[in-house]
Parts: C-alpha cells; structure tokens; sequence
C-alpha cells in the first residue's frame, strides 16, 4: 500500500475500534443504570441481543 493510503487506512480502523469501545461503555452504564428494575432490565438486554444478532447477520452477508 502507499504511505498515504496506510495511513487512511490506520485512521478509520482506529475510529472503529473508538466507536465500539464508545458504545459498549455506554450500554455497560445503561445496563448499570437498569440493574434494580427487573422489568427495564430485561427490554434492555432484548434490544441489545436483537441489535447484536442483526449486526452479526449483516457481517454475514454474501458478497
């Protein structure tokens, strides 16, 4: 690869891996946030489990 091009490259991985980590933060305090209302809890988890299982099927996909 050119220099430039590695160093784009090396940019938008490391924004990736700033916008995971991000998110995960922020659904651990969420989750913390939730942890005495069994009720909140449990839609919380449900929406992260079907926002993960879509995100796994979208990595999935045939190209």
């Amino acid at each position: 690869m050119y220099p430039d091009v590695t160093s784009q490259v090396n940019s938008q991985l490391g924004q990736g891996f700033n916008s995971a980590r991000d998110l995960a933060w922020n659904n651990a305090r969420l989750l913390w946030a939730v942890r005495d209302d069994p009720l909140a809890r449990g839609l919380f988890l449900d929406s992260l489990a079907a926002s993960t299982a879509l995100a796994s099927r979208m990595l999935l996909v045939a190209v």
